[in-house]
């Protein structure tokens, strides 16, 4: 959840003098789960969000408005072509996650510094530093692994065995 909300909310809780517990009794959630969503391990759901704005007095438009008001609003819609790319990363193999993710850190390593972070669900045992790639060393990797697949397949092929000769082994 944007760090603004958090503050707002924990703020307006302690400007109406309630503790977390009674604020999870009101909501009937836990104790921890108020504690949760104020320290950004969890986040709470919409309709959670907007009991929590009710209850503290705070208009929940304003404050969603205000911590999302920097944020340009072509960064909420995908285009064509990025809805293609995210159902086709969804459906690859971890090999090929791991190819995009090394091409997409390589890029934005050099274009936005500030993001450094690696998801938790990537699908590498080792931690993936980024480095200084040309598009040539990108090209070549992207070839090899073509190759390694070509091979695979091949081979694949080859070790399969044709239900006709089995037909005729056994008679």
């Amino acid at each position: 959840m944007h760090r603004l909300i958090i503050e707002r909310l924990k703020t307006a809780r302690n400007n109406k003098g309630l503790k977390q517990a009674d604020v999870a009794e009101m909501l009937g959630v836990k104790k921890n789960t108020i504690s949760n969503w104020e320290n950004d391990k969890a986040d709470p759901d919409i309709d959670s969000l907007i009991k929590l704005c009710s209850i503290y007095g705070i208009s929940c438009s304003q404050l969603l408005d205000e911590a999302y008001e920097n944020i340009p609003i072509q960064e909420f819609f995908l285009s064509d072509i990025e809805r293609h790319i995210i159902l086709a990363y969804r459906h690859s193999d971890n090999i090929t996650k791991e190819l995009v993710y090394r091409a997409l850190s390589i890029d934005t390593s050099r274009t936005r510094p500030e993001i450094k972070s690696q998801p938790s669900d990537l699908p590498v045992e080792d931690p993936i530093e980024p480095t200084q790639h040309t598009a040539s060393d990108i090209d070549a990797a992207v070839a090899d692994y073509r190759h390694q697949l070509e091979l695979e397949a091949r081979q694949a092929a080859r070790s399969a065995v044709s239900p006709i000769t089995d037909i005729r082994k056994d008679a």
